[in-house]
């Protein structure tokens, strides 16, 4: 695991270099993307990158680490749309979201895994991270063999969701890729901003690999790089 730790900006920046890298090398490459908060600078970045010339998802296929379900199911859509996918230019078509309807079962929503595995793998997974350690949807104890898969979300997720949802869209379940999915990418970029992150951030780092911090895993990737800005990177040491 490498960590690269400065002000947002910077962060933004170099995790926006990194992706542009890896479309420059593949036009047709596999990204997935969350949804957090904290990814929004890194959006802008790669976005003026995009406009710049520097690099293009106009052929790129966007997977997104999750979905909700319920009356706020368009959320994530909606927060995707507006910070990554409209001002890159990604085709609608090449965006793919988890089913995420309330009647599907099991089979129906693996089929995700199915469609990332057709498109030839995940080439690059830029996540945010939880204050209880959740990646995507994968909440504590969420086993590390996990596909995609629904989960029934804690308090402490729906509280985080409530600032940038309608409180009356924050939703109690969603769906999202599982931890064998994300640690399948070839690259995965973690960012974490605030001060709020920075327990979890420490533990993510210096902890065992243990189900209560989901994001703990990433320790074993083989290509993973930790951008944080300084509040978040505060107990490092």
């Amino acid at each position: 695991m490498r960590t690269f730790i400065d002000s947002g900006e910077k962060i933004a920046e170099s995790a926006a270099l990194s992706v542009a890298s890896v479309l420059r090398d593949k036009p047709g490459a596999v990204l997935g993307v969350d949804f957090d908060p904290a990814l929004k600078p890194f959006c802008a970045k790669l976005a003026a990158l995009c406009a710049a010339g520097e690099c293009s998802l106009e052929n790129a296929r966007i997977f997104s680490t999750a979905a909700l379900t319920g009356p706020g199911r368009d959320s994530i859509r909606t927060l995707l749309r507006d910070s990554l996918l409209g001002p890159c230019g990604v085709q609608e078509k090449n965006v793919f979201f988890p089913c995420a309807c309330g009647d599907a079962g099991e089979e129906e929503i693996g089929e995700y895994d199915a469609e990332i595995a057709k498109a030839g793998g995940l080439d690059a997974l830029v996540l945010g991270i939880g204050i209880n350690g959740r990646i995507g949807f994968n909440e504590p104890a969420t086993p590390f063999d996990s596909y995609t898969h629904g989960q029934k979300l804690t308090d402490a997720t729906r509280e985080e969701l409530a600032p940038v949802l309608a409180p009356a869209e924050v939703p109690e379940a969603g769906v999202t890729m599982g931890i064998k999915t994300m640690m399948a990418a070839k690259k995965i970029l973690l960012i974490a901003c605030g001060e709020e992150k920075a327990g979890i951030v420490h533990q993510m780092v210096y902890g065992k690999t243990v189900t209560f911090v989901p994001a703990s895993m990433l320790q074993l990737h083989l290509d993973m790089t930790l951008y944080l800005d300084g509040p978040a990177a505060s107990k490092l040491g």
